[in-house]
């Protein structure tokens, strides 16, 4: 399998690939922001599944098992942009607000569907090389 990754910073990447499907149980270490250019996901976690398609975007929380199956759609290959949001990052940003009391949200997977300003932020983040 082909597996193609573009860092274009240390929080942020291109992901492609190539082949047939990719499968493997994973846990990630930072919260993820995705955003599919092409392909499609199958995520499997312990109460649930998700599909995302060509244009979806979601946020991954951290440290939560799932069962991932990339592959190509249409022709295409699987390709998403990924922005890692680490601790330190979001301690760092959350830092300078005054937002009070804030109750802990529920630690799942959320979608957000015809999104403007994400679409737009992770549309600026391709090359044109692409």
């Amino acid at each position: 399998m082909e597996h193609i990754s573009r860092h274009l910073t240390k929080d942020i990447k291109l992901s492609s690939y190539e082949d047939k499907l990719f499968k493997s149980d994973l846990m990630f270490d930072d919260h993820m922001l995705v955003w599919f250019i092409s392909g499609e996901t199958k995520m499997i976690q312990w109460d649930t599944t998700f599909n995302f398609k060509t244009g979806d975007i979601f946020l991954i929380p951290r440290n939560q098992l799932a069962t991932i199956i990339n592959y190509p759609k249409n022709g295409l290959p699987h390709k998403t942009v990924v922005m890692h949001l680490s601790i330190e990052r979001l301690k760092k940003f959350y830092e300078k607000l005054d937002i009070g009391n804030v109750s802990h949200c529920e630690q799942k997977i959320y979608s957000f569907s015809n999104h403007p300003l994400l679409e737009s932020c992770l549309t600026s983040l391709i090359p044109i090389s692409m």
